[in-house]
């Protein structure tokens, strides 16, 4: 609701980018644990074989965009959320 709220009222294009970028990295990432045989590769992955493995950095980079988008929503100075993040310590 707050991004079809923000994109209705901002002549920014912010929120319907971080809207974009958050929901596409987090649909990217229940992709990948939607798919039978990356989930039980993951599960079977041992920790030292963490940095090598090309699934494992996949979800690792669908981390990541997911983390920046989030940042962006709270932190970035376009950000409707970003004054009240500051002055309430969400962070």
């Amino acid at each position: 609701m707050f991004f079809v709220v923000q994109m209705k009222t901002s002549d920014s294009e912010f929120p319907r980018n971080t809207a974009i970028a958050l929901f596409s990295a987090y649909d990217d990432f229940i992709g990948l644990l939607n798919d039978p045989e990356k989930r039980k590769h993951l599960d079977e992955l041992r920790p030292e074989d963490e940095k090598a493995d090309m699934v494992f950095k996949e979800a690792r980079t669908m981390r990541t965009h997911f983390r920046l988008a989030i940042q962006g929503m709270f932190l970035d100075k376009e950000s409707p959320l970003h004054q009240h993040s500051i002055e309430k310590g969400v962070f």
